[in-house]
C-alpha cells in the first residue's frame, strides 16, 4: 500500500532496522521491490536519504514491529500503539528550541505525538508556544527522543505532562488532517497519551 507520509523517523529506522533478523529482511525487501519497485540494495544503506529509499525501510520496520512486537491501539496502548485519526500537527517552538507536534482527541484519551521537526518530511506550519518556561520543556521533549531523558515517574521541567501537551496542542496551527501512525509509547496516563512516532503518514 502507497504512503503519503508527513512524517519519517530516520532516528528509529537508523537504530532498529539493522536489528531485524537477515530471513525476514531478505523476504520483506524482496517483496517491497516486485510492489513498489524499491531498489533492494538502497534499502540495506544505514543512512537512506532518498526518499523512496527511505519509505521502503519505513514500511518493512513497520511490518516487522507489528508483526512480532507488542502493537496495541489508543485506548489499549501495548509497548506500540497505532490509529487513523483526524489530528492536527506542526512544530511548537519557544526560544532556540522546538519540537514537531501532532495531537488530538481519539477515543477516550487525548493523544500527543512528539517527534524531531528535522523528521517532517516537507513544509509544516510553526506556532510559539507563548510561554518561556516552555523552552526547557521541549529541551526535555527531545532528549527523550534522543534516548537522555529518563522516563519512569520523570515529569517534564515546570509542567505536569498534561500541562505540557495542553500548551502544545494549543501553539498548533487549527487544520486538522485524517492520518494514519505507528507509535512507540513514552508517557501513559487515563485520559492522557504520548508517543513517539515511527511514522505518520495521510490517510
Amino acid at each position: 500500500m502507497l504512503r503519503y507520509y508527513i512524517y519519517i523517523s530516520k532516528t528509529k529506522i537508523d537504530m532498529l532496522y539493522p536489528q531485524i533478523p537477515p530471513d525476514f529482511l531478505a523476504a520483506a525487501e524482496a517483496e517491497l521491490k516486485v510492489n513498489l519497485g524499491v531498489i533492494s540494495t538502497g534499502l540495506k544503506s544505514r543512512s537512506p536519504d532518498p526518499p523512496k529509499e527511505l519509505a521502503g525501510r519505513t514500511g518493512v520496520l513497520a511490518e516487522y514491529i507489528r508483526k512480532y512486537e507488542k502493537v496495541g491501539s489508543p485506548d489499549a496502548p501495548e509497548t506500540w500503539f497505532q490509529s487513523e485519526a483526524r489530528l492536527r500537527w506542526g512544530v511548537v517552538r519557544e526560544y532556540a528550541s522546538d519540537i514537531a507536534l501532532f495531537g488530538g482527541r481519539i477515543g477516550n484519551r487525548t493523544v500527543a505525538l512528539l517527534g524531531s521537526s528535522e523528521s517532517i518530511l516537507g513544509a509544516a506550519e510553526t506556532g510559539e508556544s507563548q510561554h518561556a518556561l516552555f523552552y526547557y520543556t521541549l529541551r526535555f521533549f527531545n532528549g527523550v527522543l534522543d534516548g537522555h531523558a529518563q522516563l519512569t515517574g520523570e515529569q517534564p521541567p515546570y509542567f505536569s505532562w498534561r500541562d505540557a501537551v495542553d500548551i502544545g496542542l494549543r501553539a498548533l496551527p487549527g487544520t486538522e488532517h485524517q492520518v494514519n501512525f505507528l507509535a512507540r509509547v513514552v508517557y501513559a496516563e487515563r485520559e492522557l497519551l504520548v508517543g513517539t512516532p515511527l511514522y505518520v503518514a495521510l490517510a
